[in-house]
């Protein structure tokens, strides 16, 4: 057998590669390439050719593992699959996971959590219980599961123009504006995917009161 096929193959294999745009397909061909180059390193009775490709064989399979490892799809447990399907949709699980974890559940009861004239110290994103929406001691509309709080002032960073009510307790994911924008920083797209779903949440909201 001429030897020469298997150095002849590892470049075509690279040549495929180069030509590539998917980082996973494009180091599982290089793999392939790889082993080619050892097979010719073998019949050669080439020790530095085995031992670079063998190094260069490693690191591509270790980061193929990986890269299926983060190409997974999430499972999200029933309830926060609830919260996705209702609501976050734009997103993909592992985006509105990441979403979720930069915030923090807390459960308030007979306060105001937003008060008219000031800026809401955070976002909230209601998904146990109810709130009232209040302007001047009377209530404009009701606020029930997944449905945000204090996103007029976090979208157009104005003070909110109604007072935000909880009777009963509820629970309510928080977001500071802090952490919002080290999001924004970290994970512009997931940013800008917040942004329209908060824009959706909004006109439902106008459209519930003018109705």
């Amino acid at each position: 057998m001429d030897v020469r096929i298997f150095i002849n193959l590892s470049y075509g294999l690279y040549l495929i590669a180069f030509l590539l745009r998917d980082i996973l397909w494009l180091r599982s061909v290089v793999i392939l390439s790889c082993i080619s180059m050892i097979t010719y390193g073998v019949m050669m009775e080439s020790t530095t050719m085995i031992l670079w490709n063998s190094t260069f064989f490693l690191i591509n399979l270790v980061q193929v593992i990986l890269l299926m490892l983060e190409r997974r799809p999430m499972v999200l447990d029933p309830y926060m699959e609830t919260i996705y399907g209702a609501v976050f949709r734009a997103l993909t699980r592992k985006e509105f996971d990441r979403l979720w974890n930069f915030g923090e559940s807390k459960t308030f009861e007979n306060t105001n959590i937003c008060k008219e004239g000031t800026i809401p110290e955070y976002l909230m994103f209601l998904h146990g219980g109810k709130a009232e929406v209040v302007k001047n001691e009377q209530v404009i509309v009701g606020l029930g599961d997944y449905q945000f709080i204090g996103e007029m002032s976090f979208i157009n960073d104005t003070t909110a123009n109604t007072d935000v009510r909880v009777n009963e307790p509820a629970l309510l994911q928080c977001w500071t504006r802090g952490e919002l924008e080290e999001l924004r920083i970290k994970h512009p797209t997931l940013y800008e995917k917040l942004l329209l779903i908060l824009g959706q949440d909004l006109t439902r909201k106008i459209t519930k009161s003018n109705n």
